[in-house]
């Protein structure tokens, strides 16, 4: 583990080269405002995409948002040929950094968000435009406030992997218990994203596989809690896929009967997370443990001054405010470890005192382990 604050990792990582175009965000190095340009694309895309494409004039079927931009347009760089476009970036607004409790630290921030329409010096054209200005504003505070679209669903919640804790594996006929380096898939005893069902998958062989006794599956619940589950096959000559009822934020052990036959194979993985259907949760990914529209979406109009001191426009977009807030998290194991800290969690404390009672009974205090 290392130092992180919000969805920042400490050292941060060696941004990726620029394409030259300034198309591509530096996601190594504001990690946040990557993966929530992501996700308002994608909502924009979804939600008013179609009628962008097949009802705006003059657009020569563009995509609702053609490039993506993480800095400010007025004070940074503005590009007309890449409009629409999607601008989000920090404002240098809100309360910034505070310890809200003793070592617990957090910024709070506000963004700005612009969608830019293209320039129109038709009147018409404009006028047959403005009414997406409301329908694009009011898709991206409909979904910031959910936070969460199902347009937008990372890899990692997407899909189903069935052997993601535990490869296939021959029977045999002695129980077998899996975890720690046994658990060699490639999620292993890992924490998902989001937690999931587990599943046992078995391949085809006839009379192989036992029926009475259960796969006993222990891990963790969203709660912390531990909790072993009894899945049972219900097809001797295998061919399925069973799924249970708990769902594991990671898997810690897997205990598998007896079988009938040393034959086929089982392998135990996860079904797909629940945000596939539901879309994934966007605070969750981009560090966030706030995300709130603190000035609802309205129309902006601006004028830009190009490389030769001209004004150009009049523009038109949908400005939102949007107030997060990052925790920061360091690594204690590893400042130990580097010395930066001292490990108390064993050792003897503290002072000795001797305490009597009312009943005139004494007893001595402190000097306890630290347990």
């Amino acid at each position: 583990m290392a130092d992180t604050f919000g969805a920042l990792t400490l050292p941060a990582a060696v941004p990726a080269t620029d394409d030259g175009e300034g198309i591509t965000p530096a996601a190594a190095c504001d990690p946040c405002l990557d993966t929530l340009a992501a996700f308002f694309s994608a909502v924009l895309i979804a939600d008013v995409g179609d009628a962008w494409e097949e009802r705006a004039p003059a657009t020569d079927e563009q995509p609702i948002v053609r490039a993506v931009f993480t800095h400010d347009p007025i004070e940074v760089e503005f590009k007309e040929f890449l409009c629409p476009a999607l601008y989000l970036w920090r404002s240098g607004e809100g309360p910034g950094f505070d310890e809200y409790a003793e070592d617990l630290r957090r910024d709070s921030a506000t963004l700005r968000l612009w969608w830019v329409m293209p320039h129109a010096p038709d009147p018409d054209v404009h006028r047959q435009r403005a009414p997406f200005l409301n329908a694009v504003g009011k898709a991206l505070a409909r979904a910031c406030n959910a936070g969460r679209h199902p347009a937008w669903v990372l890899a990692a919640d997407s899909t189903a992997d069935a052997d993601a804790v535990r490869l296939a594996t021959t029977n045999t006929q002695a129980p077998v218990t899996w975890s720690g380096a046994g658990l060699n898939g490639v999620t292993g005893g890992g924490t998902v994203n989001a937690s999931r069902h587990a599943t046992v998958t078995t391949t085809v062989s006839a009379g192989a596989y036992n029926t009475t006794d259960p796969i006993l599956v222990t891990g963790l619940l969203d709660s912390g809690a531990s909790l072993t589950e009894s899945i049972y096959l219900t097809a001797a000559n295998g061919g399925q896929t069973v799924e249970g009822i708990w769902r594991f934020t990671a898997i810690t052990s897997i205990t598998r009967p007896a079988q009938a036959l040393a034959a086929g194979s089982i392998s135990i993985g996860y079904a797909a997370s629940p945000e596939a259907t539901l879309g994934s949760l966007v605070k969750r990914a981009a560090g966030l443990s706030r995300l709130t529209v603190t000035t609802g979406a309205k129309p902006k109009k601006f004028d830009i001054e190009n490389e030769a001191g001209e004004r150009q426009g009049p523009f038109y977009a949908v400005e939102m405010a949007i107030a997060i807030e990052e925790i920061a998290d360091d690594d204690l194991v590893q400042q130990v470890a580097d010395g930066l800290l001292e490990d108390i969690s064993a050792g003897t404390y503290g002072a000795q005192i001797t305490v009597t009672n009312e009943q005139g009974e004494t007893m001595s205090v402190g000097d306890l382990p630290n347990e």
